[in-house]
């Protein structure tokens, strides 16, 4: 009650769509919500088959490889990691430069309810908020492929394969172009 259409839809809180791990789609004014399965049909997209072409984009833009994790004392002060005071990436040495960030969190020293009994047992947390940070991806780049194909099913020849042959939107396709250095396998978006 009391919030946009798109906020009940799509908030991580509070939303229908990440709370049911759905997937929503829009067809003009239509809106679906369907169960996230990943439908693998066994279709490839490959050189020297169907591959057209293919542009990847990367975007290391928020790219993070080192972390200065921030809680607070029972104080109120800064409550920070013992010694260098930072937890690092393991892809840190990947890059030509070091991606830091300081970032806060709801971690506090106290007597109240999730608080925690002593600074030791902050740090701590603070050190597994920061590795659950890495695990969940923030020091990879975003990568995105764009792939250009011949449907075969329109091909000549391809009429008897090509229900077998064709793609619909959130299937698993798997691209290899092996000269490009690319053998992944993504969903149709």
């Amino acid at each position: 009650t009391g919030v946009s259409a798109a906020k009940a839809f799509l908030d991580p809180d509070i939303g229908i769509v990440p709370q049911c791990k759905a997937r929503i789609i829009r067809d003009n004014f239509d809106v679906f919500i369907l169960p996230d399965e990943i439908r693998d049909r066994g279709v490839e997209i490959r050189h020297r088959k169907n591959l057209v072409g293919a542009t990847m984009k990367t975007d290391s833009s928020a790219i993070v490889t080192r972390i200065k994790p921030v809680g607070k004392t029972k104080d109120g002060n800064r409550l920070t990691l013992t010694g260098s005071g930072i937890v690092d990436s393991a892809h840190i040495n990947d890059y030509p430069i070091i991606y830091s960030q300081e970032i806060s969190y709801d971690v506090k020293v106290g007597d109240g309810e999730g608080e925690f009994a002593n600074e030791t047992e902050a740090r701590n947390e603070l050190a597994r908020l920061a590795q659950a940070e890495f695990d969940a991806g923030c020091d990879l780049p975003e990568v995105s492929l764009d792939v250009d194909f011949v449907a075969l099913e329109n091909v000549q020849g391809y009429q008897q394969y090509a229900e077998m042959q064709s793609l619909h939107l959130y299937d698993s396709v798997r691209v290899i172009a092996y000269n490009a250095g690319i053998d992944v396998k993504l969903r149709v978006v």
